[in-house]
């Protein structure tokens, strides 16, 4: 009797064990979008940006900047000069699943200056205080007759969330398009919606540590980093923005919750791959804790990446070829996926830099779905769902529904790239 017993209670242990991993795929209603082409750096001739901004209760500002040479310019025009013609065109929608058409406009922009490196303006967009939206932008190239399709979430659910807060270069008012910011730079942090010249800065000085595997029951809770210090700024009307110190800044107009324009500085040559401080860190994928120690305390940390990767290879040309993918996909996480951190950490870049960009992506409001298809030996397909994680102070962060089946597909991939093979589903 007391064997049964024992025996049942071993049985609840394992049952509860499998419900901390327990998941389902991230439902795919009949809207969802498939965003495949994001993330495939060769899938898109053009590559513009986006920044959300909300002006006032009625209004949302759509920032963009395109790269001209991404440009295609043709002399084919009255003046017979360089002309690049750009259109650009929206709709908002009520979300993925129910796209209640909003609002919808487009504009033609006529570029003459191929010198010229970027090139910024903006859209106006009609909004509602207290609502959620989906935006579809297009942005064409009418001489190459090449197209950019992205979906970009518009939250204006209240005031002191991140698209509230437009952070501007102080010489040339150009917004700052990303999480992350260069030093010794001025920056005008916008509110039109704050009435109070007083803002307030929670500064974080940890290093996040990087995501957790797949099959972990553990994972990098994003939504709770805990500040060391929070000070006071003030604006006139705007305050200037201009810090030295790695680590993270969170801008507030209120801080009786997380709710914030959350800036970070890593280094200076961020999102590049140029130093061995930044090569060592993403080979946590691929090693044991006690190994990664050990490469990380080398006092010749050159030779001991050096050495991790010619042992991978083999030969030297063989290593090489491996460290140019292994460090291009970390550099793609970091242009793709920054969020609270160097995109590289963050689920998705963890995902993207071991098993390379997925053969599909399917997007709606709940989250992405990621599907590979390959020659693994224990899997010819794998499915990862990330759910869309409602942050206060970011917008890019979505988070790896894992489990414990996936440790048998991870635990091949990093073998794999060990034994001197580039895992490419």
């Amino acid at each position: 009797m007391r064997q049964k017993i024992l025996i049942f209670i071993l049985f609840l242990l394992i049952l509860t064990e499998l419900r901390c991993f327990t998941t389902t795929d991230i439902p795919l209603p009949q809207n969802s979008k498939n965003i495949t082409q994001h993330y495939i750096p060769s899938g898109n001739q053009i590559h513009p940006v986006y920044k959300i901004y909300h002006l006032n209760d009625s209004t949302t500002v759509l920032y963009f900047k395109i790269y001209l040479t991404e440009l295609l310019f043709s002399m084919a025009n009255e003046e017979n000069i360089p002309k690049a013609k750009v259109k650009i065109q929206y709709q908002t929608f009520e979300s993925f699943e129910n796209m209640w058409l909003i609002d919808s406009a487009s504009t033609y922009i006529n570029l003459k200056n191929p010198s010229q490196k970027e090139f910024f303006s903006f859209i106006t967009l009609k909004s509602s205080s207290l609502k959620k939206y989906m935006a579809q932008i297009i942005v064409s190239d009418l001489n190459r007759k090449a197209r950019n399709v992205m979906y970009l979430s518009i939250y204006k659910t209240t005031k002191t969330l991140p698209q509230n807060f437009l952070p501007v270069l102080e010489t040339n008012q150009s917004p700052l398009f990303s999480q992350y910011f260069k030093p010794s730079t001025n920056y005008v942090i916008k509110n039109e919606q704050h009435l109070s010249k007083n803002y307030f800065i929670r500064y974080f000085s940890n290093d996040i540590r990087p995501a957790t595997p797949p099959f972990s029951s553990e994972y990098i809770h994003s939504e709770k980093l805990n500040f060391d210090t929070v000070f006071q700024i003030q604006g006139n009307p705007f305050p200037i923005f201009n810090f030295k110190t790695k680590g993270h800044f969170l801008i507030q107009t209120d801080t009786t919750n997380l709710e914030g324009f959350l800036l970070f500085y890593r280094n200076e040559h961020y999102p590049m791959i140029k130093t061995v401080n930044d090569m060592l860190p993403p080979l946590q994928y691929l090693t044991s804790s006690k190994e990664f120690d050990s490469l990380f305390s080398a006092e010749n940390k050159k030779l001991s990446l050096d050495n991790f990767w010619l042992k991978a290879g083999g030969s030297v040309e063989k290593s090489r070829e491996m460290i140019k993918i292994f460090y291009n996909r970390v550099l793609f996480a970091n242009i793709f996926f920054t969020s609270y951190t160097e995109g590289w950490k963050t689920d998705r870049g963890m995902i993207y830099t071991v098993f390379g960009p997925p053969k599909s992506v399917y997007r709606n409001d709940l989250g992405e779905q990621w599907n590979y298809s390959g020659t693994g030996k224990t899997f010819s397909t794998l499915t990862f769902s990330f759910k869309k994680v409602e942050s206060p102070y970011c917008e890019n962060d979505f988070r790896l529904i894992r489990n414990i089946t996936y440790k048998t597909s991870w635990t091949e991939a990093v073998e794999s790239w060990r034994k001197g093979q580039v895992i490419s589903l």
